[in-house]
């Protein structure tokens, strides 16, 4: 790692020797997942049956939310009368799937019905006043949002001057007043037990599904994408989240679409992993960097082989992608030092040759690599600066910009990401007033990143069953991480470099058994690790099948010497 970590554990629950037991007995699993359940604070029989089984959790009525009646009651009579209906939707992987869903949904109701993704360089994300006049002027009668709209207020209002009808589904939080739209679906309305997060935008399409009582097959197409952007949007994978990833995250494959898409991908399985780091950002791709309208397509498909051109188009805009990245963090590395790049409190850069679309993405690698809160900023086209903001648990974004706002045009965001928009002749004062703002908050400097774990084991525990038991687990994601075990005080055994150097290899021994440990991305601390004897490690357990051998293995998170 390029920074000095502390290890600590997660808060946990607490439990009773006798529950660690009965648990263990009760569902037949093995003392380091029994504690694990437990420390997470699954405490009764059926919290924990749930959790193993996510097929167990109920999904609530959907006209548990506000408003999902009259939104049915609207779109059937607008499809009664004829009205031309447009589906606005959002250009990210989330925004993508929603349309999708309610696209496919509307046509089998028979509804006369369209899309519109807006695009990301050009007008931005959500509704915009422009294009609701000209929706107005094609003979659009019917607009409804998914996965934006909530704060639309002036832009709804117009359309409803305009006298379209408007049906608002989002999943955002709720600033101010409620848009004056004919309905709102949104998961941030008070009354709603699942509240904001719980549902993203797609899932809060699903459910729409869900109320239009169409048919099982629709809810067969549905479904799926409702999963794949529930990962891919960053949602809390609890409650109903968890019983659509969990149980239709392996339907993905039933899109003819993702199946292009993960075949062009060189990936074989449909899971959480391929939903969030193998079809979302390729999805994502379209949006970042073009049109998000090819996605969408890709995802509507009923020709193989049109599938496989768009698959294979955004695939290499993917590769596009990852090369712009790697392109910002290179002109970063080459401009300062580590040790110029250590001093600092806040990372904030500028270059009018950037790619807007992959400010975020470059910003969050920049923040991890060295524990800084990143800015990036390029020229928009308007005479300003835009760009995106991620941080550390330590440094809430969203309160530094509003601390800055003086010298910002726009901005938000919350705790751990923002968006801002400044004119150029205030880049040093907002700098200025960024690095202050954190000095005063940590007057003593940023405190040393943490890296946390869930329970501690020993090299004999982990074994193909413990892979098995963690399999029951998943899906993974945002409410319910990849476990994180502490290997503590084990020898470390015949480090080498793989790949070409790029990676490391090592064993891990407690006296007893060795675990082989891969670290991927890892090569630069070859030296440092043959130094090492004794170490502590945080891993992640894998199941590895190779030549029709399957065993047990680890992936490092973080290695330090084990002092004694």
């Amino acid at each position: 790692m390029s920074v000095q970590a502390v290890i600590r554990q997660k808060a946990q629950s607490p439990y009773t020797e006798e529950a660690l037991a009965y648990v263990r007995e009760q569902f037949g699993l093995s003392d380091a997942v029994a504690r694990l359940i437990l420390a997470r604070g699954y405490a009764d029989d059926a919290e924990i049956d749930a959790f193993l089984h996510p097929e167990h959790v109920p999904l609530p009525d959907p006209f548990s939310m506000a408003d999902m009646d009259k939104t049915v009651r609207e779109l059937r009579a607008a499809i009664i009368a004829g009205e031309k209906i447009c589906i606005y939707g959002d250009y990210d992987c989330d925004g993508i799937c929603a349309t999708a869903i309610l696209y496919h949904a509307l046509k089998t109701l028979g509804a006369d019905v369209r899309t519109y993704l807006p695009l990301r360089h050009s007008e931005g994300y959500g509704l915009n006043a422009g294009r609701v006049r000209a929706l107005h002027a094609e003979g659009v009668q019917c607009l409804v949002t998914v996965d934006n709209g909530i704060s639309a207020n002036a832009e709804i209002a117009l359309a409803k001057e305009l006298g379209l009808r408007v049906i608002v589904t989002d999943h955002h939080h709720i600033k101010g007043e409620l848009p004056a739209a004919d309905a709102v679906v949104c998961a941030d309305r008070d009354g709603y037990a699942e509240r904001v997060n719980d549902f993203c935008g797609a899932g809060v399409a699903y459910q729409l599904v869900r109320a239009l009582d169409i048919s099982a097959a629709e809810e067969n197409f549905a479904l799926p994408l409702a999963a794949l952007a529930t990962v891919a949007d960053v949602v809390q994978l609890t409650r109903a989240n968890r019983r659509i990833a969990g149980t239709a995250l392996p339907r993905m494959g039933e899109n003819l679409g993702l199946r292009a898409l993960l075949r062009v991908a060189g990936a074989k399985v449909f899971d959480a992993f391929a939903a969030g780091f193998v079809l979302g950002p390729r999805i994502n791709a379209a949006g970042r960097l073009g049109d998000a309208n090819r996605a969408l397509r890709l995802l509507l498909c009923e020709d193989e082989a049109e599938a496989a051109v768009i698959a294979a188009d955004l695939d290499a805009e993917n590769l596009r992608r990852r090369a712009l990245e790697d392109h910002i963090l290179t002109d970063i590395r080459a401009r300062y030092t580590e040790e110029e790049l250590q001093a600092r409190n806040i990372l904030i850069f500028s270059d009018p040759d950037w790619e807007q679309g992959v400010l975020g993405i470059a910003a969050a690698r920049v923040c991890q690599a060295y524990a800084r809160p990143c800015i990036l900023l390029t020229e928009s086209g308007d005479h300003l600066l835009s760009g995106s903001a991620r941080s550390t648990p330590e440094v809430h974004i969203f309160e530094l910009l509003c601390a800055c706002g003086a010298h910002l045009t726009r901005f938000g965001g919350h705790a751990a990401a923002g968006g801002l928009t400044l004119a150029p002749g205030n880049l040093d004062a907002f700098c200025a007033a960024a690095q202050a703002y954190i000095a005063a908050q940590f007057p003593e400097g940023l405190p040393a990143p943490c890296i946390y774990y869930d329970v501690s084991l020993r090299a004999a525990e982990c074994t193909v069953q413990l892979c098995d038991e963690l399999d029951t687990l998943a899906p993974f994601g945002a409410g319910n991480e990849e476990p994180c075990f502490l290997l503590e005080d084990h020898s470390l055994q015949y480090p080498r470099a793989m790949g070409g150097g790029k990676h490391l290899s090592a064993y891990l021994c407690d006296g007893t058994r060795s675990l082989r440990m891969a670290a991927f991305n890892w090569g630069d601390a070859l030296a440092e690790w043959q130094s090492y004897d004794r170490v502590n490690a945080l891993l992640r357990i894998k199941r590895n099948e190779y030549n029709g051998r399957v065993s047990c293995e680890a992936h490092c998170v973080h290695l330090c010497p084990a002092f004694r």
